[in-house]
């Protein structure tokens, strides 16, 4: 702990160095908050402003729906503890529609949750600005080095080389994510950005701690393990330098929640959608409305499973523009590749990226990619990869020896002890098991999260309590028989649902 301890300091000391005021995006919780309380304790050498933002508006029809945002009670009641210069601002309809024009046409591949953190932040240093501050901090990055995401806990269970290897990754899909996004949106407010828990020496450390206490040595303490309870590490940092409870304790609530400025896309979006007279207008309709919104085009790694199919839905469901499929080498999938192609009228690669029992044939697969953005014009690949670190890890690489930036959505999208379909199902989406080790349930729909969870129930009873229902691990696949967004529609579908089936097997 005095290790780590010491290298948060230094840290933020290096973010500082020359200022002698800075901002601080403050939402109260584990992050920002650590970070105010080392300049509470004179730790870091220079002034700091604390800054929030949040979205609210009073209308008894809506009840309870749009609450007082909790990043503005949960920071005031932080800042007052520490004795922080402090600043909130609640933002109106009208305010977050005008900081939705100005950060769109600036984020690259913008969606709702890009638009909705880019707007939070925008209100915030433009506040920071206002009070003359050119330099603001941002707890950005901890989730990665810390293990604080809900995809590590799988990744846990695999033990600390893995979990290692998924933060790793995940700081290299940052600069895409989120960097691009914050520097852009920095700039509009003439502010700088930057990000203690970003710092390399800090990094260095973080990423060697062991994943969980139930992996340390018994030589080891409890508080050397980065993701214990979700940024364990962290949290024991904050307590030994006593900070205050509410801040080492507090659980993770994403930007665009707790500042509820998600809500107020909601609400736009659903405005814009009833002047349209469409039912189904939604956020990713009204952000990609906006003047200057845009996408790149995306190549779509193919690999016969039906997570790969769900990329595509997702996709489309934000708007973005599908320029090529890429196949896999095996026939059979490949020609299942061939005919979701055909369907969904998207171009089909030539060249196909084998992949074996051993992971993917990486020279082929660079060839395919580069195939891809040399043909295409893509600048972005995605694939459908939900657990298998390997195989995330070896796209993400050659994604990279391709210069094309890598994209996994469906990647520890939901915990270890619920069905990977639950995302899936929704919207009149329904499944049809296709592959399943109790051929008793082959042909059963699936249309529901519960059902979804039945399936998975099923798979467990018969294989073990560790298996998983994601295309990954080749226990179940599925097909399409009911989408929104492919070819078939959303239709009624005849044939037993997964609930029926279980149940008479009971």
């Amino acid at each position: 702990t005095l290790q780590l301890r010491e290298a948060l300091i230094q840290a933020v000391r290096r973010c500082v160095a020359g200022e002698e005021h800075v901002g601080l995006l403050f939402s109260g919780g584990l992050d920002s908050g650590l970070l105010a309380w080392l300049f509470t304790e004179e730790l870091a050498p220079c002034r700091c402003s604390c800054y929030t933002v949040g979205f609210h508006m009073e209308d008894k029809k809506i009840k309870n729906k749009y609450a007082y945002p909790e990043d503005l009670s949960m920071a005031e009641a932080a800042a007052t503890e520490m004795a922080m210069p402090w600043e909130a601002h609640v933002v109106d309809l009208k305010e977050a529609e005008a900081l939705l024009l100005q950060c769109a046409p600036v984020i690259a591949d913008l969606n709702s949750v890009k638009a909705s953190v880019g707007m939070t932040m925008l209100a915030a240093c433009q506040m920071a600005a206002r009070d003359g501050v050119r330099v603001v901090l941002s707890g950005l990055g901890s989730e990665e080095a810390f293990a604080g995401y809900q995809r590590h806990a799988r990744a846990c269970d695999a033990r600390d080389e893995a979990t290692s290897r998924d933060r790793t990754l995940g700081l290299a899909q940052m600069w895409h994510r989120d960097l691009q996004r914050d520097f852009a949106v920095a700039a509009l407010a003439k502010v700088e950005i930057r990000y203690p828990f970003l710092d390399s020496e800090l990094l260095s450390i973080a990423l060697n701690l062991p994943s969980s206490s139930s992996h340390r040595e018994p030589s080891e303490s409890p508080e050397l393990c980065a993701a214990d309870g979700g940024k364990g590490a962290l949290r024991q940092v904050a307590r030994s330098l006593k900070a205050p409870k509410r801040i080492s304790e507090r659980r993770k609530r994403a930007a665009q929640y707790g500042s509820r400025i998600y809500n107020a896309l909601k609400i736009l979006s659903n405005e814009a959608g009833k002047l349209q007279e469409d039912s189904r207008y939604h956020q990713a309709n009204y952000v990609m409305s906006v003047p200057g919104a845009s996408h790149s085009p995306v190549a779509i790694l193919f690999t016969s499973g039906y997570h790969s199919i769900q990329v595509y839905c997702l996709l489309r469901s934000w708007r973005c523009e599908i320029a090529c499929i890429i196949p896999p080498d095996e026939e059979s999938a490949k020609a299942r590749a061939a005919h979701f192609a055909q369907d969904v009228q998207v171009p089909l690669l030539e060249k196909s990226a084998p992949l074996g029992s051993k992971g993917y044939d990486m020279p082929a697969l660079i060839d395919a990619l580069k195939s891809a953005r040399e043909n295409f014009a893509v600048e972005v690949a995605a694939c459908g990869h939900v657990c298998d670190l390997d195989l995330w890890g070896s796209f993400a690489a050659a994604c990279d020896s391709a210069s094309l930036r890598a994209y996994a959505p469906e990647w520890g999208s939901c915990p270890a002890s619920q069905s990977s379909m639950r995302r899936i199902v929704h919207d009149g989406t329904v499944l049809q098991v296709r592959k399943f080790p109790d051929s008793a349930l082959v042909g059963c729909t699936v249309a529901s999260p519960q059902e979804a969870d039945l399936l998975l129930d099923a798979l467990r009873r018969k294989c073990g309590p560790e298996a998983t229902d994601d295309t990954d691990a080749g226990l179940v696949d599925c097909d399409f028989v009911s989408s929104p967004f492919l070819p078939c529609g959303v239709r009624d579908v005849t044939g037993s649902s997964v609930a029926v089936a279980t149940s008479l097997e009971e």
